[in-house]
């Protein structure tokens, strides 16, 4: 079985660990240290598959070659056409993805627009990024890319300033004239200073690129006949300006034949005059929202083109855009849509939280294809003792694989689709589950029993007005609109009240449990998890919770309410503040090694606290660390989890080490040592899936 491992290589000048005082903050310390040389053999990621596909981008050198660029995972890369894919983003410190472009010359050289973060460019196939963003406007949200197919070192972007629900959007276009070592602006202030409207997608004419289209957001069609440098409306003949997506015919013609695609359901628009005078095409393709990403055209055969929509899944149209039809997807939300350069019978479609497929007919058909490609989120995992194949996650929903990760399906029935915030294993009962659900409730399994979930707790109620954010949990990513915002707006959102959080059983007796929610305080349980009762924190925020190993009455609580671990000596009775100083606790855990000793994950990095002494910093200081474990049965060794990344102590918290390498810059909500093998351990990540790794 191939798998990873962690090799601690002694090199020439014996470098340290990462000390609390050594330790960075934000962006996390990847680019700083190198403690260890991390060696690698796959599989690494065992998914599951799927989740947000945003855009797709084909090599146009090598059909073989096609990226993916994902809301929160990075770019993913394919060598065989599609059929399988392997994460492709090492450098890349943001992973949410809106935009990529390939160079049509050097299949090597690529772009990837980030939501944030600018622009980020590889020259080595996506083996490596660095950030190519100079002359940007601070925080970028990067729409689209465009390469000139005749001098790749000139492109453009699309750009807007992050984080403003109201105008002026600050959008701008830049172009490039180096591969994008620097960037200028060359045009802005779309509907004037007041609005500064921005643009979703550019068109650069093949064979004539100093033919350049943009769809504005809602002021339709800008055009430039001059390399970008000056621009005008071409909007003669558009009666819907809510612009998203504009391709080129690729054939030479003179004048030559563009489409517009627009948001507000009017049709499509097409231009037989380089943009002069435009008629609007509703056969078939009315009441269609096209994404920015969403129309491609067959270069092997132009007449047909395709859309990826928010209402009608993919359309197609074989007559050159004048009539269209549904093959796929029927009313599920579309985001991008390309043709392979190499064969144009394979057509690619990401989805919205529902993964790539792949046509190999032309469209007639589609299949799922995205084997490596993780764009989900995963809360929780637990593993059964004696059976080292099957694993058990938390997502949407509960899934398990019984083949480490080739493939996944749902435990059970008669649980609600909903976000799985927590799956814990009963202690003397490893296939008694547990599943703390976002709005419903808590619910039990029997595996062994082979019977649907049963629901044990509502959901508690949250206090009125209660609004809470935690640094890794984004919910759907079907972000609600902005004030005033006719597009999709990618971004966090807040934990519902109600949502359950946490729960744990007493080490020393299994039938107390307590669990936590947000708003909810705490509740007990004395009989297995079976019925619960409050017991204390009412109307707070319980993160995380931990019971004393030899004491089932004194019970620890994260919470967010103040910023700090209460304690009970009670079983819940009373509560008094731990005083964690400034510090939001997201998670708890005992010392295997120690059991007077408690580790806290918090906001300002890795605490300690041992007996009735007070909280001690011991590593990770300012880093936002959101999981903390243990392992049992290595004295001294403590993996954490942070918003950008892993680490791991072998001295108790003394000194911190980054890795397993493959873990840069994503979101861990849990880690797990493997319950039949030690030597694995799995890191759940916010958007990119299960992380397996082996430790020497």
């Amino acid at each position: 079985m191939l798998r990873f491992r962690l090799s601690i290589v002694f090199l020439l000048i014996l470098l340290p660990g990462i000390s609390s005082a050594s330790a960075q903050a934000d962006p996390p310390p990847f680019q700083t240290y190198l403690p260890i040389i991390l060696r690698s053999e796959p599989p690494l990621w065992i998914g599951p598959y799927g989740g947000s596909v945003v855009v797709i981008a084909p090599d146009p050198t090598n059909g073989s070659v096609i990226y993916a660029g994902t809301w929160g995972a990075g770019v993913y890369k394919s060598a065989d056409a599609g059929v399988t894919w392997a994460p492709a983003r090492s450098g890349l410190w943001n992973l949410s993805i809106n935009s990529m472009a390939v160079d049509p010359r050097n299949g090597l050289n690529l772009y990837a627009g980030t939501y944030g973060d600018g622009i980020f460019k590889s020259t080595d196939g996506g083996a490596s990024w660095v950030q190519a963003s100079n002359g940007l406007q601070s925080g970028s949200i990067v729409y689209a890319i465009a390469i000139d197919p005749e001098n790749p070192n000139r492109l453009y972007a699309a750009t807007r300033a992050i984080n403003r629900g109201s105008p002026p959007w600050s959008g701008i276009v830049y172009k490039s004239e180096n591969g994008g070592a620097s960037w200028r602006a060359v045009l802005q202030n779309i509907g004037g200073t007041n609005q500064q409207d921005w643009v979703y997608s550019l068109a650069i004419l093949p064979r004539d690129p100093n033919l350049v289209l943009a769809a504005a957001h809602e002021f339709g069609v800008y055009r430039s006949s001059n390399y970008g440098e000056s621009w005008a409306a071409a909007n003669n003949g558009i009666t819907d300006l809510s612009g998203r997506a504009v391709v080129f015919d690729p054939r030479y013609r003179n004048p030559s034949t563009a489409f517009f695609g627009v948001w507000h359901r009017s049709g499509l628009f097409k231009t037989t005059s380089n943009g002069d005078q435009w008629r609007l095409i509703t056969d078939g393709i009315i009441d269609s929202k096209i994404y920015s990403m969403g129309l491609a055209i067959d270069p092997n055969n132009p007449n047909r083109l395709f859309a990826a929509t928010f209402s009608g899944g993919v359309l197609r149209s074989t007559n050159n855009g004048e009539s269209w039809n549904s093959v796929g997807f029927g009313n599920q939300w579309v985001y991008s849509v390309a043709v392979n350069p190499a064969n144009g019978n394979l057509v690619y479609a990401g989805l919205v939280s529902n993964g790539l497929f792949r046509s190999s007919d032309g469209g007639n058909s589609w299949a799922p294809s995205y084997q490596g490609l993780s764009q989900i989120g995963v809360s929780s995992l637990v593993g059964i003792t004696g059976d080292p194949a099957s694993l058990i996650i938390g997502a949407q929903g509960v899934l398990r694989t019984t083949n480490l990760g080739a493939s996944w399906a749902p435990v059970g029935s008669g649980l609600p689709a909903d976000t799985v915030n927590l799956l814990v294993q009963h202690p003397q009962n490893p296939r008694l589950l547990f599943a703390l659900t976002q709005a419903s409730g808590l619910y039990r399994i029997d595996l062994s029993a082979g019977t649907p979930w049963s629901k044990l707790q509502e959901a508690p109620p949250s206090r009125p007005g209660e609004i809470l954010t935690h640094p890794l949990y984004r919910g759907n990513e079907l972000q609600e609109l902005l004030p005033g915002e006719t597009g999709l707006i990618l971004q966090p959102q807040s934990v519902p009240g109600g949502a359950l959080l946490s729960m744990t059983f007493a080490p020393s007796n299994s039938s107390v449990a307590f669990l936590g929610g947000n708003g909810s305080g705490v509740y007990r349980s004395t009989d297995g998890g079976v019925s619960w009762s409050p017991a204390g924190l009412g109307g707070q925020t319980v993160w995380g919770l931990a019971v004393d190993p030899l004491d089932p009455s004194r019970v620890f609580a994260a919470t967010s309410a103040s910023g700090t671990v209460k304690l009970s000596e009670n079983a819940g009775t009373s509560w008094v503040d731990t005083s964690l100083p400034g510090a939001v606790p997201y998670a708890l855990a005992f010392s295997p090694d120690d059991p007077a000793t408690l580790f806290a994950a918090t906001s300002k990095g890795v605490f300690s606290k041992t007996g009735e002494g007070g909280w001690v910093l011991r590593g990770l200081s300012g880093m936002t660390v959101t999981a903390i474990t243990p392992h049992p049965s290595r004295p001294g060794w403590i993996f954490a989890g942070s918003t950008g990344g892993a680490f791991f102590s072998t001295d108790g918290g003394n000194t911190w080490n980054p890795g397993p390498a493959g873990l840069e810059w994503l979101g861990i909500k849990a880690i797990v040592v493997d319950p039949n093998n030690p030597h694995f351990i799995y890191y759940c990540t916010a958007s990119a899936g299960v992380y397996r790794a082996f430790f020497q």
